[in-house]
């Protein structure tokens, strides 16, 4: 079944949100290809970058974890966190593996610095 509810669960842990900012009382990480509009510290944005593969007995899902800050030190700071958090763990139904892209630097003074972690989760 396609979901983020999995991917979110092993995202939202203190040591992946302590490095991230707050919006509306929540850790600023959203299941969504961006971040919203309102929202200007640092924060992961998080999406499916792949087919859903279930040809097997096995489900696997692709995402591309956006981890941003208006910092390169703090995006790189993040991403360290998120590989900590998810990178070759098991959780009850599914397993985690993780690579880490460069960083993408800013487009625009309105940008931030966004180092991308490439997940593929696999599901029984």
């Amino acid at each position: 079944m396609l979901s983020f509810s999995d991917m979110y669960t092993a995202l939202n842990v203190s040591g992946v949100t302590s490095t991230v900012g707050t919006f509306n009382s929540e850790s600023a990480v959203w299941a969504n290809t961006l971040i919203p509009e309102l929202y200007a510290g640092d924060g992961i944005n998080f999406y499916l970058s792949d087919a859903h593969d279930a040809r097997m007995d096995i489900e696997i899902y692709t995402y591309i974890i956006n981890c941003r800050s208006s910092n390169e030190n703090q995006s790189h700071v993040i991403a360290n966190a998120v590989l900590t958090a998810v990178n070759r763990k098991s959780f009850t139904d599914y397993y985690i593996s993780c690579t880490v892209t460069g960083t993408i630097p800013p487009s625009d003074e309105t940008d931030d610095f966004n180092t991308i972690v490439n997940a593929t989760l696999k599901k029984r």
